[in-house]
């Protein structure tokens, strides 16, 4: 839902941070779901003009990501791309309640 609204919107509020947000993602399914079944709202990759007015919002992504997750993965956005970005893995633990994992919370201590 925040990935809409940073990657579509032009709220003044977001155009104000922009470069300021830290934006974290916990079992993303964009590459692996939206991407392929809504690609008029979730466009590929290489769609560099969608992608870069998104990238150019973000001081930083972090995505996380558990590896029985059956809705969220790791996601692949191009190596050319102008975000910080990072993705972990945090082993088992399915799709939901990343915010009481210690592994996740540990990674987030980390960033603050």
């Amino acid at each position: 839902i925040v990935l809409d609204e940073l990657a579509h919107e032009d709220h003044p509020l977001i155009v104000k941070l922009a470069k300021d947000i830290d934006f974290i993602t916990m079992g993303s399914p964009i590459t692996h779901l939206y991407q392929e079944y809504f690609p008029g709202d979730y466009p590929p990759w290489t769609d560099t003009a969608f992608w870069q007015k998104l990238y150019g919002r973000l001081r930083r992504w972090r995505h996380f990501y558990r590896v029985d997750d059956f809705v969220g993965m790791s996601i692949e956005p191009p190596v050319q791309h102008t975000v910080d970005f990072i993705q972990r893995g945090i082993g088992a633990g399915g799709h939901t309640n990343y915010w009481d994992d210690d592994r996740f919370m540990a990674f987030v201590h980390g960033l603050l």
